[in-house]
């Protein structure tokens, strides 16, 4: 059965089932994103590599690491469960496991370990059960854990980028957050910001953040919708107070990188 939830007692972790045959456009998200395929195969695509997702494996994308998923026929059912932890939560697991602060960083996009795998089906089914909070907690730090464990490493920023570039960064990006006539950014605006040429700034905001300005601000605006979604507003006032022009834009951008309609984060 295919649902969206978002569950509190995990730190607002998100968790979707999605059983039906999709393509996923170019596309990430501002947390990490660990899926499994019960049923089916897919081919995924992320920093330039390309992997076939199937049972047994475990597919793991970093905060704005930008990835596709296209499904394969394969002439039977089609099912992928994917769940969005966010980055204070594996780094506080992290911590505990690898004795080290910092994001934990996963060298292989997609691991086939079937012991992590049969983990995240325990957790999945459980959510989908809406079993008891102890029994989800037990079972979310089973699966996380498990796949820190074996397959990630602590993973400082200041050891892949100059801070000092970071924080320019950060300053263009918090341009965009703002709120303030978003529409009317320019990237000679963001660059001047960051005191540097177009060209420079686009290329490494692009290397920093996984993705390019645009971009980012259209995944902030479609996380936006999906708090308003949530907390119950109807399609078109979401869209509207996220900054989709209409209702159709924003079930176009949802369908095309989550894989599902906001009327299922109203279900």
């Amino acid at each position: 059965m295919s649902f969206v939830k978002t569950i509190p007692s995990l730190q607002e972790t998100e968790f979707s089932r999605l059983e039906e045959r999709l393509c996923f456009a170019k596309h990430a998200h501002p947390t990490y994103s660990i899926g499994i395929m019960p049923l089916g195969l897919s081919l995924c695509q992320g920093e330039g590599e390309t992997y076939f997702m199937g049972r047994h494996k475990v597919c793991v994308y970093h905060p704005g690491e930008e990835h596709t998923c296209v499904f394969e026929h394969t002439g039977g059912s089609w099912a992928y469960w994917n769940c969005y932890p966010k980055e204070e939560m594996l780094r506080e697991y992290a911590s505990e496991i690898l004795g080290e602060r910092g994001e934990p960083h996963f060298a292989k996009t997609v691991v086939e370990d079937p012991y992590a795998y049969r983990l995240f089906w325990e957790l999945f089914d459980l959510v989908g059960k809406e079993r008891e909070l102890l029994a989800l907690q037990e079972a979310s730090l089973k699966a996380f854990s498990y796949l820190i464990a074996h397959h990630a490493s602590p993973w400082h920023p200041s050891s892949r980028f100059l801070l000092m570039e970071r924080a320019k960064i950060t300053q263009a990006k918090e341009r965009i957050l703002e709120g303030d006539e978003v529409e009317k950014i320019t990237l000679e605006e963001l660059a001047s910001l960051c005191g540097m040429s177009r060209f420079r700034f686009l290329r490494l905001f692009a290397k920093l953040e996984g993705m390019t300005p645009h971009r980012f601000l259209l995944m902030h605006k479609t996380q936006k919708a999906k708090r308003y979604l949530q907390e119950g507003c109807d399609i078109s006032e979401a869209a509207l107070l996220s900054g989709f022009c209409d209702q159709a834009h924003l079930s176009r951008t949802l369908r095309r990188f989550y894989g599902y309609t906001p009327r299922s984060l109203r279900s």
